[in-house]
């Protein structure tokens, strides 16, 4: 499902988009605020996501980055092991 989140080119570092996914996704409920998410922040312990939301969060950002590889979306542990995966592909 869609976030209703209002994306500007080139305005958001993959972090601020993620957090901003988080916050307005009616499908991810993180049991901590996206405030409090941090890049050691760990999408299932901490966040609470289970592989379904993690698509989720992949789907959304797929619109944004080109080149998502589905398969390494398992090995994201940690907000930062997202964002080093995507700071290294294009935006679009």
């Amino acid at each position: 499902m869609r976030s209703n989140v209002v994306w500007y080119a080139g305005a958001l570092s993959a972090l601020e988009r993620i957090l901003a996914i988080l916050s307005a996704g009616a499908d991810y409920r993180p049991r901590i605020p996206p405030s409090a998410v941090g890049p050691e922040t760990r999408f299932k312990e901490d966040l609470g996501l289970d592989s379904l939301a993690l698509m989720s969060l992949a789907a959304e950002l797929d619109e944004h980055y080109e080149g998502l590889d589905e398969m390494e979306i398992a090995r994201w542990i940690t907000v930062a092991d997202c964002t080093r995966y995507l700071d290294g592909l294009s935006r679009r």
